[in-house]
């Protein structure tokens, strides 16, 4: 399914009839979806929506009342999947919840009502990837996969902290909403409610629980193969029509590794406009799979607003909503009846030690991580306005990530700090960013990366420094998997497979391989205005966007939402000075627009 809504009630409270009323209401009016299956019973209200392509299961009830609903996409080890619901089911009611939490993998969150004690199980994935939150009411428990529809059954405060967040790193951390009482689930739990509160929540899987340095050489290379090779089979069994990302980078082409190593039918795509790396790299590569491959150009699409509203009832306008609509909701929205399951890279930089280069020299040592350090060098970075956030804010802000990095690796001071970094990476950075984006596609059509399939990630996480440094690790892996794509160049120019004396020569390219990309992504946050692939000099998203009338009355400094948590006159001077042509803030605009559209839509 594309999303869910359930409410546990209170038994001393009024019917729930009203607000499960309101909520599928608010689905409705900002997902255009009615529930596909339904479920009402004196201790809790269900509903499932299917997604835009009318894909997903819909809740399931047996013969007792007991129901299910998931959303995402789920793999059993006893070998059913995604499809077999019913199954899921029984397997709880034999099993219970902590024996089906370690059984499962995949991208997803499980909703289960078990009649007997009624009590509702919700089961969240390894990383928390798959978004859905809670919100405590006055007649009971209200989850969903959508933070706006929470925000939409009563009046919502905003979240200071979550807001400032969001405009100063793009990303909502923690359990943290642009609301104050809606709260994010947590990776890897199993929760309980009944009686209209929570009564439970376990964690099922930890970094923690991991060995260390278990896998190096040619073991860490086998099992790596192995289990990449297993989770392209699990995805392919259950997925005829697949459709794979094929860049110019590592990951997508050892997906495309895996799925060729296990014999699955696959197209593959690459998004950029002709002459791109990218695209010229990915159409190389198409000719060594042999498989048929769909280049997409956006670089001439028209920017309209009504795109970027488009993109709140998937986004909860928790990533920004400029970059979602335009640029990545048309992508997958085009292909999205042609296949079943799309795939991508996702998590597989996690085999090439990302983010280690701040360990060094210390990498692999059992010691503390630098909170700190990874607090100023990978989360506070983007351009900030003075007019919003001054440089006292900036500093508060750097202290707040170092405690949450802190937070995160409580249990982990010990273990290396390539593990700790790892933790950090998953448990903040991708369980937040990355899954917000796939959590909005995949209720378009189902959307998966196998490197977060629990043997994969487990295997990647458990390699030793050594072999997973400098990407060893998938370069091994590619050679041994698939020679041809390994020769293959790279998008800057070197080959994907290990270094040595018979091929030293071919990575020279290494030289020089960051400085055009660096160079863009320069303008790019500057707001200037960027050259298309013709050489045609084009104008920002943001300059287009101010001349609707929409946006205008929307990015009003006196009737915004956002002034409850910022000052209005700050709010004023930033959006004035928005409306030049060169404004080095396009970023933060773009994010105050998202975090603007959200709060106005929750008080709609």
């Amino acid at each position: 399914m594309g999303n869910f809504l359930t409410l546990v009630q209170r038994p001393d409270a009024a019917s729930l009839t009203e607000v499960f009323a309101r909520g599928c209401t608010a689905i409705r009016q900002l997902k255009n979806l009615t529930p596909t299956g339904e479920a009402v019973t004196a201790y809790a209200h269900a509903a499932s929506f299917a997604r835009r392509n009318g894909s997903g299961a819909p809740l399931v009830q047996d013969a007792a009342g007991n129901w299910l609903c998931v959303v995402g996409t789920w793999f059993h080890r006893e070998g059913f999947a995604s499809g077999a619901e019913t199954k899921l089911l029984a397997a709880f009611l034999q099993h219970g919840a902590q024996a089906l939490a370690q059984a499962l993998s995949g991208f997803f969150v499980i909703v289960i009502g078990a009649v007997r004690s009624q009590t509702v199980y919700v089961i969240t994935d390894l990383i928390g990837s798959r978004h859905a939150f809670m919100r405590v009411l006055p007649q009971g428990v209200a989850l969903a996969s959508s933070s706006l529809v929470l925000a939409k059954l009563a009046e919502a405060k905003p979240d200071a902290l979550g807001i400032e967040e969001f405009i100063r790193t793009g990303v909502v951390y923690e359990d943290r909403s642009f609301y104050a009482d809606v709260r994010k689930l947590e990776p890897a739990s199993i929760y309980q409610f009944s009686e209209g509160k929570q009564i439970a929540r376990n964690r099922y899987w930890s970094l923690s629980e991991l060995t260390p340095n278990k896998y190096d050489g040619d073991e860490a290379v086998e099992a790596f193969s192995s289990a990449i090779i297993e989770g392209a089979s699990r995805v392919g069994e259950i997925t005829p029509r697949l459709l794979c990302d094929l860049t110019g980078g590592y990951d997508s082409r050892a997906l495309a590794a895996s799925f060729l190593s296990a014999g699955m039918d696959f197209e593959t795509t690459v998004t950029g406009a002709p002459g791109r790396p990218d695209v010229v790299v990915a159409e190389q590569l198409s000719h060594i799979t042999g498989k048929r491959h769909t280049p997409v150009d956006l670089s001439d699409a028209p920017v309209s607003f009504d795109k970027v509203q488009d993109a709140l009832g998937l986004t909860d306008g928790e990533f920004d909503c400029v970059e979602y609509g335009l640029g990545v909701l048309p992508v997958h929205w085009r292909n999205a009846h042609e296949f079943d399951l799309s795939v991508n890279g996702s998590f597989g930089e996690v085999a090439r030690g990302y983010w280690w280069e701040l360990l060094l020299p210390r990498t692999g040592a059992n010691e503390p991580l630098d909170a700190r350090k990874v607090a100023a060098g990978r989360y506070v970075i983007d351009p900030n306005s003075p007019q919003l956030f001054d440089a006292a804010a900036t500093t508060r802000l750097i202290e707040h990530f170092t405690a949450m990095i802190g937070r995160a690796n409580a249990a982990l001071s010990d273990k290396p700090n390539t593990l700790q970094m790892d933790n950090t990476y998953l448990q903040l950075r991708m369980h937040r960013w990355q899954g917000r984006i796939a959590s909005a596609t995949d209720q378009l059509r189902p959307c998966l990366s196998p490197f977060m399939l629990r043997p994969a990630l487990e295997v990647m996480l458990q390699a030793t420094p050594r072999i997973r440094q400098r990407s060893l690790l998938v370069r091994a892996m590619l050679q041994r998997l698939q020679p041809r794509l390994a020769a293959a160049p790279l998008e800057h120019g070197y080959p994907a497979e290990p270094f040595g004396l018979t091929n030293f020569h071919r990575f020279a390219p290494l030289v020089t391989s960051y400085g055009a990309k660096v160079w863009q992504k320069g303008w790019k946050i500057l707001g200037r205005p960027v050259k298309a692939a013709g050489g045609v000099t084009r104008e920002s998203a943001r300059v287009q966007l101010w001349r609707e009338a929409a946006v205008q009355d929307l990015l009003a400094p006196e009737r915004m939402r956002l002034s409850e948590v910022l000052s209005a006159d700050a709010l004023k001077a930033f959006l004035t000075a928005s409306q030049q042509a060169s404004f080095p803030f396009e970023q933060q605009w773009c994010r105050v627009l998202s975090c603007e559209m959200a709060l106005r839509a929750a008080r709609s």
